[in-house]
């Protein structure tokens, strides 16, 4: 079907729609722009996003002489591609792992050989991206006529180029706009966000340390309260717990008093009939578990005294 000039407007339209939905979506591209972008410089990013339009170029045109009709009848084929896009993918995302060391100083064409390389990932990457090819049989078969005149296929393809060097460029102005470790190429580093950065300033306030003291101290007497409580129950501590507010206590004798063995029974018995809740050791590492629990002086001083007073009462222990 053999379209004028001015009807040119109605595909060429649809098309750019559904490419720009295409470019957009996140994929490989994008990331690998914005990788480069942020770890070397704007220049490259802008470099690799040229070497994207120029496979778009190519996409363009394979989609305009029938990409789609060549895959259908080879299914093998489009395998194998999706194949080898999937390993250049996985060969790019190992090279993030390794670090290059900086080129030495007056070495003019190393800055050259980056470039191009930013570039040659850029086409590599959209060349053998699966996304690509899908994109661009799919928009051929739903928004080009059956018979493309060639007018309109340079023009479907520049269109497509055009966005895809616009959004990609974006990306990379973007990203570089906002580099946060110039010093260490090829990696990324993600920093605390500036809401947590203002909250761990005012932690150095003055009134934000009179509280946190306050908190230390009552923390304090409640150790200082608990730890002799423990002692005097046949509960021994081996250590005195100076940061935590845990106490790591050996239930040998208070368990045999209670007529069961190991610290999972006697977790579960001083539930059971005092109502207090403590932690067998075997949540806590390999060595003698059954030998210690655990205690926490996180509640009130109250409710403290009142486990205190329970357990007293179990293990027939005067006051």
């Amino acid at each position: 079907m053999d379209l004028s000039t001015v009807s040119y407007f109605a595909p060429l339209l649809s098309l750019a729609l559904l490419w720009t939905v295409a470019v957009i979506t996140p994929g490989p591209n994008s990331f690998n722009i914005a990788q480069l972008a942020v770890s070397r410089s704007r220049r490259h990013g802008v470099v690799a996003a040229l070497g994207v339009a120029s496979g778009t170029v190519l996409w363009g045109l394979a989609g305009g002489l029938g990409i789609q009709s060549l895959f259908s009848a080879a299914p093998t084929l489009y395998l194998s591609f999706k194949i080898a896009g999937g390993c250049y993918l996985i060969y790019l995302g190992l090279k993030q792992f390794k670090r290059k060391a900086a080129a030495a100083p007056g070495t003019l064409d190393a800055s050259q050989q980056t470039l191009r390389g930013a570039y040659a990932r850029g086409f590599l990457g959209n060349m053998t991206n699966p996304k690509s090819a899908l994109f661009v049989a799919t928009i051929f078969a739903t928004a080009m006529p059956a018979h493309i005149p060639p007018l309109l296929l340079a023009l479907a393809v520049l269109t497509m180029a055009t966005l895809s060097f616009s959004w990609y460029c974006s990306v990379a102005l973007f990203f570089a706009s906002r580099r946060i470790a110039p010093e260490a190429p090829g990696t990324w580093v993600i920093c605390a966000s500036t809401v947590a950065q203002y909250a761990a300033l005012a932690c150095f306030e003055a009134e934000s340390i009179a509280e946190y003291e306050r908190r230390r101290a009552e923390f304090k007497a409640r150790r200082d309260y608990f730890i002799p409580a423990l002692q005097s129950l046949g509960l021994s501590v081996p250590v005195m717990p100076d940061g935590a507010f845990y106490a790591w206590a050996d239930c040998t004798d208070a368990a045999q008093r209670l007529g069961v063995q190991g610290s999972w029974d006697f977790a579960l018995e001083v539930m059971r009939r005092a109502h207090v809740a403590i932690t067998p050791g075997r949540d806590f590492g390999s060595f003698e578990p059954e030998r210690f629990v655990r205690f926490s002086t996180a509640n009130s001083m109250e409710q403290l005294q009142e486990s205190v007073a329970r357990l007293r009462k179990l293990l027939g222990v005067d006051a």
